[in-house]
């Protein structure tokens, strides 16, 4: 059912039915990665992540065996989620170990290509945005030492309680 709703575009009806399998089967690893694929459509990251971690860690447990075929779609789909959320630093990872599983991937490393370039430019970012703060503050970029305010800016007059230095 839930396939079947899912291939219709039908991404709500078929995550539906895919928990509502995972209910009575919770170790089934298809389950958890459909109900993952499920919740990307849907946008639903956070959910599509927990899916994904239930069914690396069944991989793990049960199966003693990360390197399973369904394994490297589960990491995809997970790097998918985390590059929704701008965590593309865990993207990179699960792409990696996707990878890893599967060498010869052609479309696993140009996402990866693709996810450690967002993670560069993501650092760069952070860098500018540090950047500006140390200049808006100053120069000095510590905490407090310039937030803004000049003294006869403060409210309620010069000291900032009230009271003026000249009385």
């Amino acid at each position: 059912k839930g396939n079947e709703a899912f291939k219709t575009k039908q991404y709500g009806e078929a995550l539906s039915c895919y928990q509502q399998g995972i209910a009575s089967e919770r170790t089934n690893m298809t389950l958890h990665a459909n109900a993952a694929q499920a919740a990307l459509k849907l946008s639903c990251y956070v959910q599509a992540v927990e899916h994904c971690d239930k069914a690396l860690s069944i991989a793990d447990f049960l199966h003693n065996n990360l390197r399973m075929p369904l394994c490297t779609k589960v990491y995809q789909r997970r790097a998918m989620a985390f590059c929704a959320m701008q965590q593309h630093s865990r993207a990179v990872q699960d792409l990696q170990a996707a990878l890893d599983i599967e060498p010869d991937n052609k479309e696993l490393a140009a996402q990866l290509a693709k996810a450690r370039r967002d993670v560069e430019e993501q650092r760069k970012q952070k860098a500018v945005a540090r950047a500006m703060r140390v200049r808006d503050a100053g120069g000095s970029g510590g905490a407090g030492a310039n937030d803004g305010w000049t003294t006869a800016d403060t409210p309620g007059g010069e000291n900032g309680d009230g009271t003026s230095s000249t009385s």
